[in-house]
């Protein structure tokens, strides 16, 4: 779909998950015989909206927290928003990563039946759009007797919430899939709809000034950050003071060695020019190198191929070319 109302955004396409009539949609892609998690860690980025689903009273008594919990099932009648997981292909009642939404919205990343990690307090309004990032690290071989594995979640651009979550690994040899949206297993008739616009699963941990950056490039960039000047494609209503203050409170952790953009298409400095936009060039284009080196899984920005229409089964384009420098070696399909 194409939303032709979208905040300045548009024509930008989206997929709408729907589950008022059979109670489940998903996007699955299939990561072949390959282990979970990646090496180093993983990072899942997208753009989604939902309607007819939080309950609102939860959110005005509940602190805000993190800690771990048990993972809540929509077995007991809950309704769950499910965004994010990974399983067996073989057998769908096996994750080794899962990211949903309780209407109570409270945020939960869990890595089995047992162990999982909730991000309450986040602010999440029904309607509009959200940019959500979950960045989950995994210490090396060296480090990891002595190393938990951390759990990051930023909203909008900033980091809310962090806090230790171990890994379920998969057992090596069999078949893995990625399911955005709900499967067949967890149907669950209900009134919630929801949006997904781009959506990334990188194999790498990002840094706070990655995700930043790539908030700032706002809902209308469709694209894999290779660009050789991605400062272009940032909107000029995002170069407020809102944006840049969140630069200034992250610590974006950049290599020294990181080069320098030397041109751009934009003109401005760290000041304001009087049109109340704030320009930080040398800082936004040590992100956007950052940023341009880290290698993905798969990439959507909502484009479908065409359907078969004797099932009803549409399939997105995955935006990485296994082949391209912006592929993750193990790859996505």
């Amino acid at each position: 779909m194409e939303d032709m109302a979208s905040e300045n955004v548009s024509l930008a396409p989206f997929v709408e998950m729907d589950m008022s009539k059979i109670g489940h949609a998903a996007v699955q892609v299939s990561l072949g015989e390959r282990s979970w998690p990646p090496s180093a860690g993983y990072s899942f980025v997208c753009w989604f909206q939902f309607r007819h689903f939080l309950k609102s009273q939860a959110k005005d008594t509940e602190p805000s927290k993190t800690g771990p919990s048990k993972r809540r099932s929509s077995s007991n009648g809950q309704h769950i928003l499910r965004i994010f997981s990974v399983g067996m292909a073989s057998d769908d009642s096996t994750y080794y990563a899962e990211l949903y939404l309780q209407e109570d919205g409270v945020l939960t990343l869990a890595t089995s039946n047992s162990s999982a990690l909730s991000f309450s307090g986040l602010e999440f309004e029904e309607g509009r759009w959200h940019h959500l990032a979950v960045v989950h690290s995994k210490p090396n071989a060296l480090a990891g007797l002595f190393q938990t594995s951390v759990a990051n979640v930023y909203l909008n651009g900033k980091l809310k919430h962090t806090g230790k979550l171990g890994y379920s690994p998969s057992p090596a040899g069999k078949p893995l899939q990625v399911t955005i949206g709900t499967p067949l297993n967890c149907a669950k008739v209900s009134k919630l709809t929801w949006k997904l616009r781009s959506c990334y699963l990188f194999e790498e941990v990002l840094t706070s000034g990655c995700i930043c950056f790539m908030y700032i490039l706002g809902r209308g960039y469709r694209g894999l950050f290779q660009d050789t000047d991605l400062l272009r494609f940032v909107p000029n209503q995002a170069c407020g003071g809102g944006s840049m203050a969140i630069l200034d409170s992250l610590d974006a952790d950049l290599p020294l060695a990181t080069p320098k953009l030397e041109s751009t298409n934009k003109q401005g400095d760290s000041k304001a020019d009087g049109s109340g936009i704030v320009w930080d060039l040398e800082r936004l284009g040590n992100l956007s190198l950052q940023l341009s080196g880290k290698k993905l899984i798969f990439a959507f920005d909502g484009t479908c191929t065409e359907s078969v229409l004797a099932s009803g089964v549409f399939s997105l384009l995955n935006l990485v070319d296994p082949m391209s420098a912006a592929a993750s070696p193990i790859g996505g399909e």
